[in-house]
């Protein structure tokens, strides 16, 4: 019993000891050994690592720190098409930015949620993320954010169907726009990081073409009032995701296209949109299905003075009296325009114009309203390639052959656009041109 009872004493005493060595560790040796862990770890384990280690930071500078590295994992999930993690980092960079009070992190964090949710199709959302950081946008130490800013929130608008609204954004990343009203700012130029740079390399490349608006120098002033951030902010018809309705196209008068834009308002600005339905997105064959061709329309935009604006999107369609009317057993058929207004499309080209140009689109439209449709030489993209003409925008390789037929047609025409072939005639290269892809189905990302 004695000899138990002892060893039973020893063992409660080692027992003891070991604990108090625990205890004694220095806080150095485990911090060391977690670094030595996360060191192992990849950029995006090491933000969740560090992040359930230290959930709240000490200092303001480290929180800073924190922020950017989330901002950044936000931006690099973009660009490797992970919209659900990216949308997990920027979120947390919200988070801190919003508890530390720092302004120009929660402006960013707004700007890469806004993105993480565009590359993911989700547009209503994107634009409740890029207008709260828009009500933001004086936080931004330089003008290379806040171009990026309506850059993004012009693809947004414009995958909405909201062209108007898409076309304002697109000047206010123009270096007029930047000339006006950024003057007290850094003026430095980068690639943004949103919806359809990432289908062109380089990036910076693109985005430092896709700026500029041919508007007058007197007008400039005028479109900045008229341009304004409210009318972004304001608009109620931006809470409507026309992304995802369908609607179909019905016929309408030429009268009833161009009797609204003389509507005895001054003009301070015209622009011109073509948008492409391919039949296969990202192909360049010219039918699937037997039936799918694809369709090419046009938008026109006049601005006003008031604020206000006039905008028709329409397209140019052969009258199927028959069974075989329009196919390449009987190409001719009676044509015709329809409204496009909600009509899907996978690329889409545009720019600002000249009142001497908006005036010779519209002598063109009624040139077509009395021209008869033929699938291999007068055709729906035979007409958008007319408009885009006389707006100065030149696309290239839109003609191919198909099954007892050849011709421009949507698949060329839209592929040209995705890959850069076409220019702006007054330039002589991508500089001022508005571009834009459906990066969700070209990269079969899902929504939700």
């Amino acid at each position: 019993m004695c000899v138990c009872r002892i060893l039973s004493i020893v063992l409660i005493a080692l027992l003891s000891m070991g604990f108090s060595l625990k205890a004694q560790v220095p806080l150095s040796n485990n911090t060391s050994h977690n670094n030595h862990i996360n060191s192992k770890l990849p950029d995006d384990s090491l933000a969740v690592a560090n992040d359930s280690i230290m959930p709240v930071f000490p200092t303001t500078a480290s929180a800073r720190d924190s922020i950017v590295r989330f901002n950044n994992l936000c931006l690099k999930c973009i660009a490797h098409h992970r919209p659900e993690r990216a949308m997990f980092y920027a979120n947390k960079a919200l988070v801190l930015s919003q508890k530390h009070h720092d302004q120009d992190g929660e402006a960013n964090s707004l700007l890469n949620l806004g993105d993480a949710y565009t590359s993911h199709g989700l547009y209503l959302k994107a634009y409740i993320q890029l207008a709260k950081s828009l009500k933001l946008k004086k936080a931004f130490l330089d003008s290379r954010i806040t171009s990026r800013l309506y850059h993004d929130l012009a693809t947004v608008f414009v995958r909405m169907r909201e062209y108007p609204q898409a076309m304002r954004c697109f000047y206010k990343t123009s270096p007029q726009y930047e000339e006006h009203t950024l003057s007290g700012k850094k003026r430095h130029r980068a690639a943004p990081v949103a919806e359809d740079t990432t289908l062109f390399e380089p990036p910076e490349f693109y985005f430092e073409t896709d700026s500029a608006a041919v508007i007058s120098s007197d007008s400039v002033k005028l479109i900045a009032g008229t341009f304004s951030d409210q009318i972004i902010l304001n608009n109620d018809t931006t809470l409507i995701d026309n992304s995802k309705v369908k609607v179909p196209s019905y016929p309408v008068a030429v009268d009833d296209i161009i009797a609204p834009f003389y509507d005895g308002k001054t003009a301070i600005a015209y622009g011109v949109i073509v948008h492409v339905k391919q039949p296969i997105t990202g192909s360049r064959s010219p039918f699937t299905r037997i039936v799918r061709v694809g369709h090419m329309f046009i938008t026109l935009i006049k601005f006003n003075a008031d604020s206000g604006c006039v905008v028709q999107t329409f397209g140019f369609y052969p009258r199927k009296d028959n069974l075989f009317a329009a196919t390449p057993f009987h190409p001719g058929a009676n044509s015709f325009f329809k409204t496009d207004s909600l009509h899907d499309w996978d690329e889409i080209a545009g720019r600002f114009i000249s009142a001497n140009r908006f005036g010779k689109i519209l002598q063109t439209i009624k040139l077509y309203d009395q021209k008869r449709y033929h699938l291999n030489k007068n055709n729906c993209t035979d007409f958008g390639l007319a408009i885009a003409a006389d707006a100065g925008i030149s696309i290239q390789k839109t003609w191919s052959k198909w099954p007892l037929g050849k011709g421009n047609n949507p698949a060329n025409a839209g592929q040209s656009i995705l890959e850069c072939k076409l220019e702006n005639t007054d330039t002589q290269s991508l500089s001022g041109l508005f571009i834009r892809t459906n990066f969700i189905r070209r990269f079969g990302l899902n929504k939700k």
